[in-house]
């Protein structure tokens, strides 16, 4: 008799993700940063707030 093995790994592990307070806590922040800053940055220049996503 030949028997054909087949051996699955179905353990599950945790995806590891940001925090969503952080990201919201870094939005809030840079947002803050753009509206008072005095450097030059035009009204309707697009935003980078979501660079990191």
């Amino acid at each position: 008799m030949n028997y054909e093995v087949v051996l699955i790994d179905a353990t599950e592990s945790p995806i590891e993700r940001h925090k969503k307070t952080k990201i919201l806590l870094f939005m809030k922040e840079e947002k803050a940063y753009t509206k008072n800053s005095n450097s030059g940055i035009q009204e309707n220049a697009p935003s980078n707030m979501y660079r990191f996503f």
